[in-house]
């Protein structure tokens, strides 16, 4: 049996499932929420811009609304005074307590300056006759934003006192945009970004470079931005005529039709969001990472049990019918390993009584050979043996030339006879493996075998004694005599060598021929067709008595066989279990 390749094990399929799935599920799950996070953050940091502009915008209507409703007030408490000395008084204390307010003057119905905060009467502080029509429109005058002899913005409000159809006159005063300038200076929320304020007609009112104050817009006159004016604001795209693309959030100061401007480089304003996108991107490779090895850890985890099962069944497929596969679960392959547990116990105890009983049809084998050997030496042989000395004795006495010679022809036969009886008997049983011992026995078998097959056959031994069993002598003997009709008939050798010897307490014997050799693969180790005694057979039958058989063969050096075996009494209990009692016996050198 042979490993199922790895690219072809149900563990490596379901592997490459897991992290195929793992993989795509991570990766979809992660782009997916890559790309909505992205556009939240989109969508979140264009909202955040157009609050900026829009808590800007309402702190600048309230601030106008805060000075009209103090101008208001302050007209109101100044039209119930009719003394003009007071009137100056108050206003000038009404300036100098507000920061806010420059001149401020009182009109009387007609438009002309009753009381102001500045002792003369110069263009600045008197009513025009455009500022007069348009309170006759409206309630409130605003005008454009100038610049004072302070560099400092400020605009002209003017308002009516009392009833707005029947006006009893008129109060105005120069509001201060020193504080509308640092609100919107102190907008600020990333690099590149930049806030403005401009009017309606894309003047701009406050800018971080003070030099562009009262100048058109320029970048700023973008013409999505005059909906600010019509709505409450919003938040677009727009691309630059030197090709840069910026982020714009706009939102209209209702009370004077101004528009606070808010931009940023769309690259700084989205950075966070490429930050976090190229981040989710790494985060989605260590998931899917952690999800390749977890796929691996579950691949090993659970297929660990099968493979230690596949990997038992493979050494018990080699031979090995001691191993056992460990349970470690109760799960469908825990009772697998236990169900294969339990027929390789019953392999293993069929495998011994196979063994036990082939060592008995060995033993039955050579008792038989034995006994009919004894019977044709007692019976045939003896009887042939008389025949020839009567007939030898006949031929003696004859005097007829033709008789004679027809006895001459039978002693012939019958001797040729007594010589094939006596090789039959030893073909049976060598009768040296029982009087003197196996080495003595093999030896004589090599020089059989050089003269009947005409091989150069050499044996050794070593001298040292080796008492085996009679079980064991027999196996070993036959065991040598199938290797070396399997060198006669199949490895085209020129020369064969037997050693026998001693070494570390057990018998070994080899056989080595410079023969072809052959592949070492499990059909070598079958039993043969015709019922030869085979290397399979050879190897169990050795295997039960506590021996083992080795093979090295290669077409260059030829085969190299080793046979070992416990010397003295058996191994296992002392006695052989393949004859009944009385039938066994040691066998000494």
């Amino acid at each position: 049996m042979q490993r199922v390749p790895f690219r072809k094990s149900i563990g490596t399929k379901i592997l490459i499932a897991l992290i195929a799935v793992s993989t795509i599920a991570v990766f979809l799950t992660g782009l997916i929420l890559v790309i909505f996070s992205g556009r939240t953050l989109r969508d979140n940091i264009s909202q955040r811009n157009l609050q900026i502009a829009r808590r800007a915008a309402n702190e600048i209507n309230t601030y106008i609304k805060t000075a009209v409703a103090e101008l208001k007030t302050t007209g109101e408490i100044l039209g119930a005074f009719s003394d003009v000395w007071l009137q100056d008084l108050l206003l000038e204390s009404f300036a100098y307590s507000l920061d806010k307010f420059g001149t401020v003057a009182l009109a009387g119905p007609d438009g002309s300056v009753r009381a102001s905060s500045r002792l003369d009467r110069s263009e600045e502080v008197r009513f025009s006759s455009a500022v007069l029509l348009s309170l006759k429109e409206s309630d409130i005058y605003l005008s454009e934003v100038k610049i004072s002899s302070d560099n400092l913005p400020y605009i002209t409000v003017a308002l009516p006192i009392g009833a707005a159809d029947r006006p009893s006159g008129f109060i105005k005063a120069e509001l201060n945009l020193r504080d509308i300038w640092n609100l919107v200076d102190d907008i600020s929320f990333g690099p590149g970004s930049e806030a403005v304020l401009t009017t309606e007609e894309d003047v701009l009112i406050a800018h971080p470079d003070k030099t562009k104050v009262l100048s058109r817009a320029g970048d700023y006159a973008f013409g999505d931005s005059r909906s600010c004016l019509e709505s409450r604001g919003g938040v677009f795209h727009h691309r630059t005529p030197d090709g840069r693309m910026l982020l714009i959030a706009c939102s209209p100061v209702e009370t004077a039709a101004w528009k606070v401007i808010i931009q940023q480089p769309l690259r700084d304003a989205y950075l966070p969001g490429k930050i976090i996108f190229h981040r989710s991107l790494i985060l989605i490779a260590v998931m899917i990472v952690i999800a390749v090895a977890f796929s691996f850890y579950l691949t090993r985890h659970f297929f660990a049990p099968l493979n230690e099962l596949l990997e038992g069944t493979l050494r018990i497929g080699r031979g090995d019918l001691d191993h056992r596969i460990a349970v470690r679960s109760q799960d469908e392959i825990g009772r697998l390993s236990r169900s294969f547990n339990a027929m390789v116990e019953e392999l293993q105890d069929y495998h011994t009584r196979l063994r036990s009983l082939a060592s008995q049809l060995t033993l039955t084998e050579a008792r038989e050979r034995k006994r009919i050997a004894a019977d044709l030496h007692d019976r045939i042989a003896q009887a042939l043996a008389l025949t020839n000395m009567k007939l030898g004795a006949l031929a003696s006495s004859m005097r007829s030339t033709a008789g004679r010679s027809a006895l001459d022809d039978a002693l012939a036969l019958i001797e040729q006879t007594i010589q094939d009886t006596r090789s039959l008997m030893y073909d049976l049983s060598s009768p040296l493996l029982y009087e003197v011992g196996l080495p003595a026995a093999l030896e004589q078998l090599v020089e059989t075998f050089q003269a009947e097959h005409g091989l150069k056959i050499g044996f050794r031994d070593d001298g040292s004694p080796k008492s085996v069993t009679t079980e064991v002598a027999v196996l070993v003997y036959q065991a040598v005599r199938e290797l070396l009709m399997n060198v006669v008939k199949h490895a085209d050798a020129r020369h064969v060598t037997v050693t026998t010897e001693r070494q570390d307490g057990r018998l070994r014997v080899t056989v080595h021929d410079d023969g072809v050799g052959f592949p070492q693969e499990a059909k070598a180790f079958k039993v043969g067709k015709s019922g030869g005694f085979g290397l399979f057979s050879i190897r169990e039958r050795l295997g039960y008595v506590g021996g083992r058989m080795e093979i090295q063969s290669s077409p260059v050096s030829g085969t190299r066989i080793v046979l070992t075996a416990a010397l003295g009494e058996d191994p296992r209990k002392g006695g052989s279990q393949g004859g009944p009692p009385g039938q066994r016996k040691d066998v000494k050198q």
